[in-house]
């Protein structure tokens, strides 16, 4: 157990905690186990997916996969799942100094092959890396913690996918006196600017069951424009209840929580409530109070998504998405609307295979994330 004086702060004795935790796996208990339908389409609610390869059997059964599959992101469920009866250090955020900051900073993503309804796969993380930098912006001290999961079939203990994400963490106190975001303008909009988002939204079209064949695709070549927002309280809910959650809990069982995962807790500044660590994402006085930002936040894993879901798109039922690495810049606040963007940047013809680079930009004209993905177009012939 740590040392509750040493809550949210960098100490040495807590780095040295971390490094000799380096490779050690423990197992993820997964908001989704088995891949089911059902399980499939509420995570493609959650992030705006509902590609009928992913959820009706009648037209996946008409593709080369001959079964539906899942969104390549899906698999952040098979992580996500309720720690109930678990304490201290379960938290992988936490697990490693408790009480500091996390913020998502980037992530790579590889998959093996496709995720099968029907199958069940678990996950198990461990510490990848800790680097330590000295005398940022934000104060003495910040650490990169990277940590690797691996995607495991429960029949044939083959990895299916594997993820490395890297969380910057900073101490709370240096953040909140020195964010650079605390006075960023929050986004707002008019009737007739709503409309036009509507109006956007339905102009889009994925490429589904239309072939994209290698030999059609050419280096420049623009993928189109996505929107993703404005993000709002119900379009994080939607997310969470898909992707699953570790955190969340209501009544008994969410001070059952709190009370065995201490480092898990926040004191609402105004009204006294005991909140999660992640309550900042969508309770905006919390984000003030903790995050250092003016109003609630997107998950890191959120915005990973919407990248994906823009490839998928882009690539069409017979692509497969062998590889995706995204850099979050800027944070997405509440009421933020992201545009992706991109092009394609190099051809292996022998292969069959694309390399995509992607843009996410908001209303400001920022840019808050960039990606590249590696997609395989074999399966076109």
């Amino acid at each position: 157990m740590s040392d509750p004086n040493s809550y949210g702060q960098i100490t040495d004795a807590g780095l040295a905690s971390m490094r000799a935790d380096v490779g050690e796996f423990f197992h993820r208990h997964g908001w989704n186990e088995q891949v089911t339908l059902r399980g499939v389409e509420h995570f493609a609610v959650g992030i705006g997916d509902i590609n009928p390869l992913w959820i009706n059997a009648q037209y996946a059964e008409k593709t080369v996969w001959k079964n539906p599959i899942a969104p390549p992101c899906y698999l952040y469920s098979h992580i996500n799942g309720s720690l109930l009866g678990e304490k201290h250090g379960v938290l992988t955020v936490d697990r490693w100094l408790p009480g500091v900051l996390g913020l998502w900073a980037d992530e790579r993503w590889s998959w093996k092959r496709e995720v099968n309804v029907g199958e069940t796969i678990s996950a198990r993380t461990c510490l990848n890396d800790a680097e330590i930098v000295e005398n940022s912006r934000f104060g003495a001290r910040f650490v990169n913690q990277v940590e690797r999961t691996e995607f495991l079939s429960s029949d044939t203990g083959e990895i299916v996918a594997e993820n490395f994400m890297t969380i910057r963490r900073f101490e709370r106190s240096e953040v909140t006196k020195k964010s650079k975001y605390s006075e960023r303008i929050l986004a707002s909009y008019t009737r007739e600017e709503s409309e036009k988002i509507s109006e956007a939204y339905g102009n889009e079209r994925p490429r589904g069951s239309v072939p994209r064949p290698v030999s059609s695709v050419r280096v420049d070549e623009a993928m189109g424009a996505m929107l993703k927002g404005p993000l709002s309280v119900s379009n994080i809910i939607a997310y969470l209840a898909g992707a699953g959650t570790s955190f969340i809990f209501a009544n008994r069982e969410h001070y059952r929580f709190l009370s065995d995962n201490p480092t898990a807790a926040l004191l609402h500044p105004d009204n006294g409530i005991l909140e999660s660590v992640e309550a900042p994402h969508w309770d905006s006085e919390l984000a003030k109070a903790f995050s250092g930002l003016p109003a609630g936040y997107d998950l890191g894993a959120q915005r990973v998504c919407w990248f994906s879901h823009y490839v998928t798109d882009w690539m069409g039922d017979s692509g497969f998405l062998k590889d995706l690495q995204v850099k979050l810049l800027k944070p997405n606040l509440l009421g933020d609307l992201t545009t992706m963007n991109g092009k394609v940047a190099a051809i292996d013809r022998v292969a069959k295979q694309v390399k995509l680079e992607m843009t996410a930009t908001n209303q400001l004209s920022e840019v808050t994330a960039i990606a590249t993905a590696i997609v395989d177009l074999s399966r076109w012939g």
